[in-house]
């Protein structure tokens, strides 16, 4: 009789693919081994990368830790221990790279002799290796599993290269296994403070470290973090009280090693796998020297493209995370498809990283087996999906092709596992659009996202609609001017030879960071000290600046921030400033225009802001407009959400400019009480202790000089009076300069203004704690913040045009609510006058912006006047309806 042979599972292939990799490999090792010490790969000793350890250690435990970073002494060390312990005369000396608190780790071994260090390292990396493989088996379902499994994944594990090359360098590749391992295992049961605490163990590699302590941040939210500052603060103070100095050693020394390293001699890039490593070796091979333009304007467009996969998915995952309640996450999410989701979003995040680093070693590709096991873990969850076959090949492609990687790049200067990585990434984004971190929010009043398919199984698959020929055309330009446009504002900003004719607002911000780099803080309002410290800056960068545009007028707390961007030439610093500017306008611009329930109108809002005139502006200049809007932008989400705290924290942050902060932080407070100001006070004292910190006297400084250079500046007179949007500036360009009556009216009608703003708010609040509506005080609330955002260049002492692009905040809410026709017109016209202000106002003297914008205010102001329940409300009584351009609601 005969039998049909039943078709062999993917477990059955993959326990015979483990079983023929460990004969292949142990065959492999013993060929070579009797072929003679020429080419066996036992004729060595092994471990070579615990040399540095080992150097670090010692120097901790004899108290020399100033000497971890310091190259010839690690050169002279790592010498006489090659002689002393009989290790092989290469001539190479591995310097110490890592934190200092992570040399801690080795004093027990350095009080060993070499060799029996080595063996016990040795031994505790078994252990490690294999305490990570037993965490591996277990994040696979446990109805699922199967003892064989474990099996497989030992031996996948075990003999794959990354495992290889880390075994026999000694690496601390296994180490970081067993963290990320524990971290996400910790993260899959929902023990949000333990994940985050072992996460940052990783913060010995810091490259590990962002990527993983970011992926978990947005999926598990404000406990997570909690647990990362619990790290972190022990780790820093450990290492101030056991080692003091070595922190700053290690902050201004390590920037020197890393050319030493890659620039100043032969660089192995094959054995990198990342961007940057790719472009080089394709472009230069191994020869030294620093990176050519081309290859950094390379490597950040890949970069910047992984990473935009990545950034909606993450952002959506921390808003569910953080703002909101466990009640609204238990309505839309059930707990099969949340943990499905994280784990689709942690392994997506914790591939990628590979992508998004300037740094990653091969042997530390082993890390990529915690998203394959969670990506397996998933599919034995759901079944089989369409599309696995490919999802499959690739992953098998990727780990053959690690063992050939490394010698095939050098002989071609090409590194395919790149590639292959990055096929890999884009062909799993797929997985991501299953879950409800992924999907549209159908509202647009501050709830949670909700699951597209949240009445349907969690199992069925998502149809997917088919894209018209319109829509892929669009997309592929769209993709294709993403593309192009970078690579010529690259090119033309990293051109020395040419003179740099935008971004010129960076200048300020550049001389203040680079001040604080050199220990010059307390100068940083000394117009003479700016001054020479910009002008070298300005000719040997080729800049159009004049060395006036060089003051610092912001508060000193921030000049800190900026100082990492001071440590780079200044275009290339100019370079990441516009990569930060356009995320930072792209993720608040997605999220405002997210408030509109129809696309339509939503559509045209945002072609409206990024087609005026202060959004122009603002990229020309590369003012700090956008970390503005991004701010209060996050604020009001956090508002809406009901985290007033939290709101109040980073309206604090826009001491940054403290005009902006005026009315939103007075309407705040008014309508929420001693929570908002608590925030704010406390964002605002942290950023004052910080300025304080770089020198004691700053604060006095910024408040005693600042107004008297913008006061000079003002009275230049070439000065642009038609870009200042305050009544103050308006009138002094009709009355004159030097007009006292200009002054007087203008603060006069400022602080009216701010006192109407502040009194609606607080009537407001007054509505809402004796109403037992709750649909109009949310709305009327929102009113009331839109008015305090039409106020804020009308209270303002100084105000720029660029900074109006914050008017897209206030326009989102209102049409949210449904309230935007009586305003249409003057913001239509407000639009248009703004590309011919400048002009108007140097011929007639009359800023037509500023009146337009006092309309606005007016309109609003008796909208929330004619509006049923302010009727009573602002007259101090509370109750009724809520009035929406001819529509009463109870």
């Amino acid at each position: 009789m005969l039998t049909t042979r039943q078709p062999r599972t993917l477990r059955d292939r993959l326990q015979l693919a483990a079983f023929a990799m460990v004969v292949l490999v142990i065959s492999i090792a013993a060929a070579l081994h009797l072929g003679g010490p020429e080419t066996s790969p036992f004729a060595h000793l092994f471990g070579d990368d615990l040399v540095p350890s080992y150097m670090a250690g010692t120097f901790v435990r004899e108290g020399r830790t100033e000497l971890l970073t310091d190259y010839p002494a690690a050169e002279r060390f790592q010498s006489q221990l090659r002689v002393q312990a009989g290790l092989e005369q290469h001539g190479r000396t591995g310097p110490w790279l890592n934190p200092p608190f992570y040399a801690a780790m080795f004093v027990p071994l350095s009080a060993l002799p070499y060799r029996a260090a080595l063996w016990t390292w040795f031994a505790a990396n078994l252990l490690i290796l294999s305490a990570a493989i037993v965490l591996l088996y277990r994040m696979l379902p446990a109805d699922k599993r199967r003892p064989r499994d474990g099996a497989i994944i030992a031996a996948l594990v075990v003999v794959s290269m990354p495992a290889l090359q880390a075994m026999a360098c000694q690496q601390n590749t296994f180490l970081s296994l067993l963290i990320l391992c524990s971290a996400i295992t910790l993260a899959r049961s929902d023990r949000a403070f333990a994940a985050g605490a072992v996460g940052a163990l990783l913060l010995f590699k810091p490259q590990l470290a962002v990527i993983v302590c970011g992926a978990l941040v947005c999926t598990l939210g404000r406990r997570a973090i909690a647990g990362m500052i619990v790290t972190s603060a022990v780790l820093l103070a450990a290492t101030l009280a056991f080692m003091p100095g070595a922190i700053g050693d290690y902050l201004h020394k390590l920037p020197g090693l890393l050319p030493y390293l890659r620039t100043d001699r032969p660089y192995p890039w094959e054995r990198q796998t990342t961007f940057l490593g790719f472009w080089r070796l394709l472009i230069t091979g191994r020869t030294g020297g620093p990176n050519p333009a081309i290859v950094t304007v390379l490597w950040m467009i890949g970069a910047v493209v992984v990473a935009a996969m990545l950034v909606g998915p993450l952002c959506k995952a921390f808003t569910l995370s953080v703002f909101t309640t466990k009640a609204q996450r238990a309505r839309s999410v059930t707990k099969r498809t949340s943990s499905r989701s994280r784990d689709s979003l942690l392994a997506a995040t914790i591939a990628a990283s590979p992508l998004l680093m300037p740094y990653y070693m091969d042997y530390d590709l082993l890390l990529l087996t915690v998203p394959a096991v969670l990506l397996a873990a998933e599919r034995m969850q759901a079944g089989r999906q369409p599309g696995d076959r490919w999802l499959i090949a690739g992953w098998a492609a990727v780990y053959a092709w690690m063992y050939f990687n490394a010698a095939v790049a050098d002989a071609t200067g090409v590194s395919v596992i790149v590639l292959l990585m990055s096929a890999r990434f884009f062909g799993s984004l797929r997985n991501l659009g299953a879950g409800p971190w992924f999907a549209r929010s159908p509202n647009d009043h501050g709830q949670a996202s909700t699951l597209a398919h949240a009445t349907q199984s969690t199992d069925a698959p998502t149809p997917h609609r088919r894209c018209s020929f319109l829509g892929r055309a669009t997309m592929l330009s769209l993709a294709a001017a993403s593309i192009a446009i970078p690579m010529a504002v690259a090119a033309g900003v990293l051109d020395r030879a040419k003179p740099l004719t935008f971004g010129h607002d960076l200048l300020p911000t550049y001389v203040a960071g680079r001040l604080v780099v050199e220990g010059r803080a307390g100068a940083m309002y000394d117009a003479e000290v700016i001054r020479a410290t910009a002008r070298p800056i300005i000719d040997q960068q080729n800049l159009t600046n004049e060395v006036s545009q060089s003051l610092w007028i912001n508060p000193p707390g921030f000049a800190a921030v900026f100082a990492p961007l001071a440590l780079m030439p200044y275009r290339a610093a100019l370079l990441v400033w516009i990569g930060l500017n356009a995320a930072l306008a792209t993720a608040a611009l997605g999220i405002i225009l997210r408030w509109i329930p129809d696309r339509r109108p939503a559509l045209l809002l945002g072609i409206a802001a990024i087609t005026s005139c202060p959004f122009l502006l603002a990229v020309e200049h590369q003012q700090n407009t956008f970390i503005s809007l991004a701010i209060l932008t996050a604020a009001l989400v956090a508002w809406r959400r009901g985290y007033v705290l939290i709101a109040g924290m980073l309206i604090g942050l826009l001491s940054l400019k403290p005009q902006l902060a005026i009315t939103v932080g007075i309407a705040l407070w008014m309508l929420e009480g001693r929570r908002a100001l608590a925030g704010m006070l406390l964002t605002s004292l942290a950023l004052l202790a910080a300025g304080e910190l770089l020198s004691p006297g700053l604060t006095w400084q910024f408040l005693t000089q600042v107004p008297q250079q913008a006061g000079l500046l003002q009275l230049h007179p070439g000065y642009n009076w038609g870009r200042q949007m305050t009544p103050t500036a308006a009138l002094r360009a009709l009355l004159g300069v030097e007009s006292r009556v200009a002054v007087v009216v203008g603060h006069v009608v400022s602080v009216a203004i701010v006192l109407l703003v502040g009194w609606a708010a607080w009537r407001v609040r007054c509505h809402t704690a004796g109403s037992s509506n709750a649909v109009a005080p949310s709305a009327n609330r929102q009113r009331v913040i839109a008015l305090a955002f039409t106020a804020m260049p009308l209270c303002a002492p100084y105000f720029m045009d660029y900074d109006l692009l914050l008017m897209v905040i206030p326009v989102a809410l209102l049409s949210g609510l449904g309230w935007t026709r009586s305003i249409v017109g003057p913001g239509v016209v407000l639009w248009l006058i703004l590309y011919l202000n400048v002009d108007l106002v140097a011929a007639t003297h009359i800023n037509a912006a500023v009146l337009c914008l006092l309309i606005l205010f007016a309109l609003q102001w008796r909208g929330l006047l004619r509006s049923k329940p302010a009727e009573r409300l602002l007259s101090g009584s509370a109750g009724g309806g809520l009035y929406f351009g001819g529509t009463t609601t109870a």
